[in-house]
């Protein structure tokens, strides 16, 4: 069971990790045409304290430090902190 926990804390870890990852890559350069015509979108991130709380339970699970990885995280969500995107 311990083993089972580990692997999906990574899994979810690594998917985290991907989205924010992935979220800043890819943007591509408008015309001012094609500006006009697009309406704009508010890009998604996440608040840098955030980022540095997920970072450090990364490091922890980098150190095998699953239970300590996983409480970090717990701790960190409370949807009336964060935002729809964090959350």
């Amino acid at each position: 069971m311990k083993m089972n926990q580990g692997i999906s804390l990574k899994l979810c870890l690594a998917v985290v990790v991907g989205m924010l990852a992935f979220s800043t890559a890819g943007a591509q350069k408008a015309t001012e045409e094609d500006r006009a015509k697009t309406k704009t979108k508010q890009a998604q991130a996440v608040s840098k304290p955030v980022y540095e709380k997920i970072q450090k339970a990364q490091e922890m699970v980098d150190e095998k430090n699953y239970r300590g990885a996983l409480k970090s995280l717990n701790n960190l969500y409370d949807p009336d902190k964060l935002t729809e995107y964090e959350v």
